[in-house]
């Protein structure tokens, strides 16, 4: 995935899913998302991914730099409970990065990003305390 690409959905033309480019905007930036138009894999009304599937995100701080990397099926509800830990603060945003792909997937495209981030700045972003793209219980 390029570098400059910011969020919304790859592919078709039909538009659908969370978007963000333009006026940008990404889940937790005022304005919200948009919503789908229900088919199979898409997000739902409420923002939970249909048929098994995910999406990666990543949380963009004001000055564009990467704050978190992840993968959830529920990109509005990953945003209220980044908001509540602290890690969505005022002026960040959740974009997502990919259209609804496997779970496996997924978790592989965030282990990529990862390893990129921490090759390009030495570490991982801020908010990532593990380097697989897998949820770890503390």
């Amino acid at each position: 995935m390029a570098r400059g690409f910011r969020g919304g959905f790859r592919g078709g033309s039909r538009g659908g899913g969370f978007r963000s480019g333009g006026g940008r905007r990404g889940i937790g930036s005022s304005g919200g998302g948009r919503r789908s138009s229900g088919r199979s894999g898409r997000s739902s009304s409420k923002g939970q991914i249909k048929g098994g599937k995910s999406v990666q995100y990543a949380i963009e701080g004001s000055r564009g730099e990467t704050k978190y990397i992840g993968t959830t099926n529920n990109p509005r509800q990953r945003a209220v409970e980044h908001r509540q830990k602290g890690k969505l603060g005022k002026g960040d945003r959740l974009v997502v990065e990919t259209k609804p792909i496997s779970r496996k997937s997924a978790e592989r495209v965030e282990s990529a990003k990862l390893a990129s981030h921490r090759q390009q700045h030495g570490r991982n972003p801020k908010h990532n305390t593990t380097n697989d793209g897998r949820y770890h219980s503390r």
